[in-house]
């Protein structure tokens, strides 16, 4: 600096004092250092906390579905598990709460609020596990979010709270008398001795100096500037990488993977070509159906008020009678995917479509009758379900046959573009993004009758 003062210090050689801590000296790495370290460890806990929670319920689903039936010597009947089911949802959210928001609710929250909570974590876990365990055709995509909107607010409350004491700290090491007139402390050039100087106080007794002088009409002193937000920043992002080191040690310890599945290459033909006409109707017709199927059933739960019980019941009871013709309905349709990539030859082409036009009816259903969750897996599952069946009927690539039916469909649904395209691009071959753009922008942008919109 000018005056020879040292970088990071007041003109003068007076002492800032900043938020994160000291800027420069001994005191001021070890503080960034704890600091840091808290930071990914606490983005380690919440996500190994998550990454756990989403173990129990896929050990529950074994338990319930493939473990206890074969103890008993009796098949599992989806009708009787998931009426049972629904009454117990039911029963949990009349008394407790803790059903997940939507992602839409949890995102506005986040965005308007700055952060999202949840005011009883253990009544949200399992709210949110229920629909699940029980086969619910809902995906885990809602209590998730909302699960991490609350753990990443933790994290980022708990990280201004220790930024805030470190600066108390900081501050309450000053002199009393520094602390009282805010002022900074100064040597005096050429003596032992030290000089206040400082805003000084006003009001009765303390008249109030001159613009741009202290008490003693000498020049004030500058203030220390606001603090960047890059240090704020570089913690987040702390804390996320600790977050990714919980869930890769996780899925090291248990072996455990989460995520959908990866598609193969697809190959496109000049004989494929003609059908994506054909694809993107049948997932036109998806959106109408899926669509028709939610203003339905808002209006039926209108219609029988706040009854949660009834609600939930019922609604297991439909999902159960699906499920006996076609168990792909049941569940959120992640594991499925899998399982459909392999079989899904020796499925019937009547089959694969009544599977995927039913869960369309059966999420907006499941949605609105207290079998809370949310839509994006159900919904890549109906368009991988729907292009394979049509791919059984023509014959036409079915990798490109999924591609065109899911675009089309999940952006008719959602009607954020870039967000599905985001999305898709986790499971399906990059050599598919130009048909992928082509069919997400057509899903999300063809117009939908006046009754379906919303």
């Amino acid at each position: 600096m000018k005056d020879g003062s040292p970088e990071g210090a007041a003109p003068g050689g007076a002492r800032y004092v900043d938020d994160y801590g000291p800027r420069s000296g001994r005191g001021g790495s070890v503080w960034k250092l704890a600091l840091a370290a808290l930071s990914v460890a606490i983005g380690f806990a919440a996500a190994l906390a998550i990454r756990t929670v989403m173990f129990l319920v896929t050990a529950c689903q074994r338990l319930l579905w493939e473990t206890l039936p074969q103890a008993v010597g009796l098949p599992c009947s989806a009708l009787v598990v998931c009426t049972l089911g629904g009454l117990g949802i039911g029963l949990w959210t009349k008394r407790f709460g803790g059903a997940p928001q939507p992602l839409s609710s949890v995102m506005t929250a986040v965005r308007t609020r700055g952060g999202y909570r949840v005011q009883n974590v253990p009544a949200s876990v399992v709210g949110f596990a229920l629909p699940l365990v029980f086969g619910g055709a809902v995906g885990p995509e809602a209590g998730l979010a909302g699960l991490v909107a609350t753990a990443c607010s933790w994290v980022s409350d708990r990280l201004k709270r220790r930024l805030f004491y470190t600066s108390l700290r900081r501050r309450s090491a000053r002199p009393l008398r520094q602390r009282r007139h805010g002022c900074v402390e100064r040597k005096t050039p050429g003596h032992g001795r030290t000089r206040m100087e400082g805003l000084g106080r006003t009001g009765p007794g303390h008249p109030r100096p001159a613009r741009g002088r202290d008490e003693d009409g000498r020049p004030r002193t500058r203030r220390a500037p606001p603090a960047s937000p890059a240090p704020r920043l570089v913690l987040y992002t702390l804390a996320v990488l600790g977050a990714f080191a919980g869930l890769r040690l996780f899925a090291l310890a248990t072996g455990a993977q989460m995520g959908l599945p990866r598609f193969d290459a697809m190959s496109v033909s000049l004989q494929d070509v003609p059908w994506a006409c054909l694809l993107a109707a049948a997932g036109y017709a998806l959106v109408l159906a899926y669509r028709g199927a939610t203003v339905a059933a808002a209006w039926l739960s209108r219609k029988m008020g706040e009854q949660p019980v009834v609600k939930a019941t019922l609604c297991g009871a439909a999902l159960g009678a699906l499920g006996l013709f076609l168990p792909n309905v049941l569940f959120s349709g992640e594991e499925q995917i899998s399982v459909l990539m392999g079989t899904w030859t020796a499925l019937p082409a009547w089959v694969l479509i009544a599977t995927g036009v039913c869960k369309a009816v059966a999420t907006p259903l499941c949605l609105n009758f207290g079998w809370h969750g949310g839509h994006f897996f159900p919904c890549i599952f109906i368009g991988v379900t729907c292009g394979y069946g049509i791919a059984a009927l023509t014959g036409a690539d079915p990798v490109f046959c999924v591609v065109v039916t899911c675009s089309v469909f999940v952006a008719g649904v959602v009607r954020k573009p870039l967000l599905v395209v985001g999305l898709l691009l986790l499971c399906f071959p990059l050599e598919g993004i130009a048909w992928m753009l082509v069919a997400v922008y057509l899903g999300a942008y063809v117009p939908l009758p006046r009754a379906l919109r919303g």
